[in-house]
């Protein structure tokens, strides 16, 4: 297809005078489902980032700097002290750059990786400042053990895993953190003060995911699955596969200080700052694992105080030691002041819902004469002669049929007529033959129930012209969402209501809803019978000769597609050629069993009734914001248990958990 025609087919979908769905075109169906077969045949594509070969040229040397001032070429080569032979001038020096790199005769390569290799096991380089080993940086603390690593580690071709087996085997690996109890404590300590010869094992902090790991082992929610996608950090896998996403990186990993994917650091920062505890004491993840864990303790553990026996594993796997006798006392007293506590909370907040409860049971008793009349009330309709005359109505009783004229619907895609209703699905709606009245002023009035608050631009109740380009309409949402909004062609004669969002008519029952336009222009909105938000005049209104109009139900104009199609059903609808007084609206509610509002009940009531009401909703609030605060503290665990989660989230704030020694 040429540009042209592509554009002339959108044009007619966008219009919605094509179809686009498979009830539509039957005969469309298998060849859909045979090209969907096709597609999920196909492999997908491999993709990996590659390098192209660009233009090589050689770059002047500025003279002091000045980018104005260009000097001779200087060749692209490697280091001058190891080989000053130029690249090749057609080649753009990459391959040669990274074979000058690991070249044997080059021991900078090897000096930097073992180097870093030792930082990561001893906390800190023989070099310190891993990110350079010039002139500008730290000496050694031992050049010749570096340069005996670093001749290891490339006579093995680059074994990583030769060369930590032969850091972790040594005797200074192993050596103890302290140096106190060592008979040499005092020589030591002023021989190697900063301790940079390991004259004992450093202590330092753990690495983020190494503590974010941690929890995860010792609260036994750990998944030990290997390999697969990378999972959001509320998933317990290693951190490992934890995904990186540089606007939205994992709050715990980035409280202890991981890195970050915008900027490459040899030596990662190891800070002690508060907002480490709070992460500690407060994530809900954290809060989650901890509950997890304590909730799977035997029941004969979890109902008594910490015992040596009950703390064991837990100090095993944080600590990697068993419970100190000196250790148990304190322990006991946290858990038995936690138990109290979470006791009181579950107390307190029993006792304020039995009062919730009491309090609601209070208020239902005051409206419920009120609701049983309206019910009442409800059961005897007004004859139809007292209720305004529409020149079309639809009650889907029987049919699809206007009871006045006999006009008959025309079902398109799924909609069909099932239990005195117009069920729509999202793909179908009902149009009426071309209107034999001109049209000027006019009401539209449906009630209807949605299925899907969620949805946008449907319509109720349209009539347009048989093209439809001129048309206006009852729509839900199509502007604001959850409300109600009077759509036409290019928003010409439309503006917002700013009424309320709807939240009942999903719920509740049949919702009332109408649109009047005056002979002026103005229109104006009703929910249930009342004014919805405020009446609007943008525009003189649209005209509709006889035989040229047609009204819809359950599309906003055209042929459906888009978002033009509501989603729910339609109990009733009116069409009047004329506008409706507001006197009139609040009558024809009653035509159908809407949903009960509470204005209704509270206009029933008696002066010293509302007052009353009045004073036990100001007490009912009072409850409710005591309930929040309680239900905040309080857990859904035993008090017992509870107590457990706090102590082994208590043990995850010690420094011997997040410090190696």
């Amino acid at each position: 297809a040429t540009d042209a025609q592509i554009t002339f087919l959108n044009t007619l979908l966008t219009a919605g005078l094509l179809p686009t769905t498979t009830s539509e075109i039957p005969e469309a169906a298998p060849l859909l489902q045979r090209y969907q077969r096709l597609v999920e045949t196909l492999p997908p594509p491999v993709r990996a980032p590659g390098v192209l070969e660009a233009d090589a040229f050689d770059q002047a040397l500025f003279v002091q700097g000045d980018h104005k001032n260009p000097s001779a070429s200087v060749p692209r080569r490697f280091l001058e002290s190891l080989d000053a032979t130029p690249y090749h001038p057609k080649d753009s020096g990459r391959l040669q750059l990274a074979q000058s790199m690991v070249r044997e005769d080059n021991p900078l390569t090897w000096r930097v990786i073992v180097n870093r290799v030792w930082l990561h096991l001893f906390g800190s380089g023989l070099v310190s400042t891993p990110d350079n080993l010039g002139r500008l940086g730290q000496s050694p603390s031992n050049p010749e053990l570096l340069d005996l690593l670093a001749s290891r580690f490339r006579d093995s071709g680059g074994s990583l895993k030769e060369l930590i087996r032969a850091m972790v085997l040594t005797r200074t690996f192993q050596r103890a953190s302290g140096i106190v109890n060592h008979p040499s404590a005092t020589q030591l300590a002023r021989i190697d003060p900063d301790n940079r010869l390991l004259s004992h094992y450093p202590i330092r902090r753990l690495d983020a995911e190494a503590i974010r790991d941690g929890i995860l082992a010792a609260t036994n929610v750990l998944d030990t699955t290997r390999e697969g996608e990378s999972v959001p950090g509320s998933t317990p896998r290693r951190s490992v596969y934890v995904r990186v996403i540089r606007n939205n990186l994992d709050p715990l990993l980035s409280a202890f200080d991981a890195p970050v994917p915008s900027s490459t650091r040899g030596l990662r920062d190891a800070t002690n700052v508060p907002s480490q505890s709070l992460a500690l004491m407060n994530d809900p993840l954290i809060i989650d694992w901890c509950r997890l864990w304590a909730s799977k303790l035997p029941p004969a553990s979890a109902s008594q105080p910490p015992q040596a026996s009950s703390l064991t594993p837990l100090l095993q796997s944080l600590f990697n030691r068993p419970p100190q006798p000196e250790e148990l006392t304190p322990l006991s007293t946290f858990w038995q002041q936690s138990r109290q506590q979470h006791a009181t909370h579950s107390d307190q907040l029993q006792t304020l819902e039995n009062k919730e409860r009491t309090q609601r049971q209070r208020i239902q008793d005051l409206l419920q004469p009120a609701r049983a009349q309206w019910l009442e009330d409800r059961k005897k309709p007004l004859p139809l002669d007292n209720y305004p005359q529409p020149w079309a109505e639809w009650d889907f009783e029987k049919d699809g049929k206007d009871r006045i004229h006999g006009l008959a619907l025309t079902l398109n895609g799924s909609a069909r007529i099932a239990d005195g209703q117009l069920v729509l699905d999202g793909s179908g709606w009902a149009e009426s033959p071309p209107l034999p009245i001109s049209v000027h002023a006019k009401t539209f009035e449906a009630w209807v129930r949605l299925e899907d608050l969620d949805q946008r631009g449907g319509g109720v109740v349209s009539l347009q012209d048989l093209q439809g380009q001129v048309f206006d309409s009852l729509v839900f949402a199509e502007k604001t969402p959850r409300r109600w909004v009077a759509g036409s062609d290019r928003f010409t004669r439309s503006a917002p209501f700013n009424g309320t969002d709807e939240t009942d008519a999903a719920t509740a029952g049949l919702v009332h809803v109408a649109i009047t336009y005056a002979a002026d222009g103005t229109v104006t909105g009703y929910r249930d019978g009342q004014p919805y938000g405020k009446p609007f005049r943008v525009a003189p209104l649209a005209d509709y000769p006889a035989h040229e109009g047609q009204l819809l139900l359950g599309c906003r104009h055209g042929r459906g597609g888009g978002n033009r199609l509501l989603t729910g059903r339609i109990a009733r609808a009116r069409f009047y050629d004329r506008a409706l007084s507001a006197e009139e609206i609040a009558r024809t509610r009653s035509l159908e069993d809407t949903t009960l509002r509470e204005a209704d009940l509270i206009a029933a009531l008696s002066p010293a009734q509302r007052t009353e009401l009045e004073n036990l909703r100001r007490e009912l609030a009072s409850i409710e914001s005591q309930l929040q605060t309680t239900r905040s503290q309080a857990s859904p665990l035993p008090p017992e248990t509870q107590a457990w989660a706090d102590l082994a989230q208590a043990l995850l704030n010690t420094k011997e958990f997040l410090y190696l020694r």
